[in-house]
């Protein structure tokens, strides 16, 4: 039934039409600059079929509510799908049917070991879902209704069914992990040269996991992916850019700016289009303040959104962004010393979070599956020719991590403290394709190692990663 649902779900969305114009794009503009040897179609299908039955097991295999905050990402879903959509300031309140606050109580709970019992679930099949008597709960609404879409037009085709809150649930996540690769797929088509470096990334544990869950975090890394390989695309293209060309790369920045603020920056790849794609300077001076111009308004929203929903979570400690800012400010000598003690402190953390630190934080892998993945990563980035104009992508990646870890200084870490707290490794995976394909370009020489990304060797041994995560889960939580 949950397959039907993200099918339902799917159409409401429009997904078919949008991913459908995607390929046509790409069809239509088949000249791309030295690539003789793209990677084939088939590798998508693998990847597909490969991240589809990962990301499922991923979905059941994790116990409800075992990803960071999916409780509050039920209730902000539940609540627009009721028509909620506008925040209250401070934490949000909305009325949700009472049947799925009763089915996160129960499926909240565990043993004295943390794990989860067949009981639990024997009781939450039976849970109603009261769609009549509504219950009002309170959760944080830092960000626009964009990345949670999916799952609350999930919520809304099962109260017409009157679906139970377990099938709601599970069907929610089944729903963000459908859309979250569709869209990588279509990255994936309309960037050919970048297919394994795409793949790389979002077969990581740390992307599936994200993906198969209720996390406003599945659509923000499958947006900046989806955008990453626009640009880059338009990048390698040689015919003249088209208006269908640069309308897509606009509306792609739409949704991602509207998604999370923090990944702007990406948009900035249009400067690295060829001046030759264009049919005069003005038309390229047009093309890029479209795009540059369609994300701006996409960020100023939402950071206008996050300002109206603004409070703080962390009651009874000394943070204030504005008094943080007069901090750095006085004294930035300090704080970049902060910054590097930082990196220099949780680096190597930062490092296994981005790969995968599943549960809500408290689940490890093995360091070997760690150093696989990373290895793999820089592999890819040396397998796959592209012309990524370096300086700018770097540049854009260090800018955003920055940017990232400054923004959880600012809103999650004492005023003028030494540490700087907040920060996830999975706030870096959406420029991470970016980090991967400017590892080698075409700019430099030709990549040393051509035939791994083409062998599917990469797609292999992440499958064993992942199903070293997905035993990981299954010892500590069944």
């Amino acid at each position: 039934m949950a397959f039907l649902w993200a099918r339902s779900a799917g159409s409401r969305l429009g997904c078919p039409s949008f991913f459908g114009a995607a390929a046509d794009t790409l069809r239509r503009m088949p000249n791309v600059r030295g690539r003789a040897s793209p990677s084939r179609p088939s590798d998508s299908i693998l990847f597909a079929t490969i991240a589809l039955m990962m990301g499922l097991a991923f979905a059941f295999v994790t116990p409800p509510f075992r990803e960071p905050d999916e409780l509050f990402h039920l209730f902000r879903s539940a609540a627009m799908a009721n028509g909620h959509l506008i925040p209250s300031g401070g934490p949000d309140t909305a009325p949700i049917p009472h049947g799925l606050l009763n089915f996160a109580f129960v499926m909240s709970l565990t043993d004295e070991a943390g794990k989860f019992r067949s009981d639990q679930f024997r009781q939450a099949i039976r849970i109603p879902l009261e769609r009549s008597d509504l219950r009002v709960v309170s959760f944080p609404a830092w960000y626009t209704p964009i990345p949670f879409l999916p799952q609350a037009l999930t919520v809304l085709a099962a109260q017409v069914l009157s679906a139970r809150p377990i099938a709601i649930f599970y069907a929610g996540r089944v729903i963000n992990l459908l859309v979250s690769l569709a869209m990588v797929t279509a990255a994936m088509r309309l960037a050919p040269s970048l297919r394994p470096v795409i793949a790389a990334v979002a077969l990581l544990p740390m992307s599936l996991f994200q993906f198969a869950s209720w996390s406003p975090d599945a659509l923000t890394i499958a947006a900046c992916i989806l955008l990453t390989a626009a640009l880059l695309g338009a990048v390698e293209r040689t015919e003249p850019i088209a208006a269908r060309e640069v309308i897509l790369i606009c509306a792609v920045a739409l949704i991602a700016g509207l998604c999370k603020p923090a990944y702007f920056l990406i948009a900035l790849l249009v400067v690295g289009i060829p001046r030759e794609r264009f049919r005069s300077a003005r038309h390229r001076l047009v093309t890029i303040a479209a795009v540059i111009g369609a994300m701006a308004v996409a960020t100023a929203i939402s950071f206008g959104y996050a300002q109206a929903a603004f409070y703080q979570q962390r009651g009874g400690l000394p943070i204030d962004p504005a008094s943080q800012l007069r901090c750095i400010a006085a004294d930035p000598v300090r704080f970049v010393q902060v910054l590097l003690h930082d990196a220099a402190t949780n680096g190597w953390s930062y490092a296994q979070q981005t790969v995968g630190r599943l549960g809500v934080g408290e689940i490890k892998l093995p360091v070997a599956v760690i150093v696989v993945e990373l290895a793999l990563l820089v592999v890819v980035g040396m397998s796959v020719r592209t012309h990524t104009p370096r300086l700018i992508a770097l540049s854009i990646v260090v800018v955003t991590a920055v940017g990232v870890v400054i923004s959880q200084y600012l809103t999650w870490s004492i005023i003028c403290g030494d540490v700087i707290e907040g920060v996830q490794g999975r706030y870096f995976l959406p420029v991470l394709p970016l980090a991967v394909a400017a590892i080698w370009s075409a700019a430099a020489m030709p990549p040393p190692l051509p035939r791994f990304a083409k062998s599917g060797a990469a797609t292999v041994v992440q499958s064993l990663c992942n199903a070293v995560a997905l035993m990981t889960i299954i010892r500590s939580y069944w």
